[in-house]
């Protein structure tokens, strides 16, 4: 696919021939799809084995550190790892995929308020190419959870010192799992409902700041 470069990081074996040949097959035909919504940009696609970056119990996980590089780690030794692969990478890679796009214009942002947009319309972008039920780490808050934690929220909205992992990943202390983007979720599922002509694809490069105003 003409600006994307695969690379799956596969030295010592980590994954089987027709393991590697399927992430290829799968990641190109969900990048069709994904451009079907955002248009193609110039990216390489790392792939390797790093159980410790991927979402507890989902053996897969992802990041985005520019508009030209993502990362996708998955746990070689899931058992199921050819339906990891096959039913989950589409979806990963649509989130971070959006995340790139981001980082193009308005960029991941620096403070608790930009990070929760930023991951609330990656999730939702997500959803929007490739369907499905809502993550886990997207409903991780019930309602009146919900409520607290954006009174909470609201008070660290600029903050660029914010302890990122325990916002997004919890603490086992103050913050339970998934804070940040069960937050994120909500507030640009609030902000679609005020304009449901708009899509995630369209908000990829919105201020924080105007979808922020729509849930505090």
């Amino acid at each position: 696919m003409d600006g994307v470069t695969l690379h799956i990081l596969n030295a010592v074996g980590d994954f089987q021939d027709d393991q590697a040949e399927k992430i290829r097959m799968v990641s190109l035909q969900a990048l069709l799809e994904i451009n079907r919504f955002l248009p193609p940009t110039n990216l390489d696609i790392v792939f390797l084995h790093a159980p410790a970056a991927t979402v507890p119990g989902e053996y897969i996980g992802g990041r985005s550190t520019s508009a030209s590089t993502i990362f996708i780690y998955f746990d070689t030794g899931c058992s199921d790892l050819d339906m990891i692969i096959e039913e989950k990478l589409p979806a990963v890679l649509a989130h971070e995929y959006h995340h790139a796009c981001r980082w193009k214009t308005v960029g991941y942002g620096k403070t608790l308020g930009e990070a929760l947009v930023t991951e609330g319309l990656a999730d939702h972008f997500s959803l929007q190419v490739f369907k499905g039920e809502v993550p886990k780490w997207c409903c991780a808050l019930v309602e009146g959870e919900i409520k607290t934690w954006l009174k909470k929220s609201s008070k660290e909205l600029e903050n660029e010192d914010y302890d990122h992992i325990a916002w997004f990943f919890g603490d086992n202390k103050t913050f339970p799992g998934w804070v940040g983007y069960s937050l994120g979720y909500f507030i640009v599922e609030k902000y679609l409902r005020c304009f449901p002509a708009l899509t995630a694809a369209d908000l990829v490069d919105t201020d924080a700041k105007e979808i922020l105003a729509e849930s505090y």
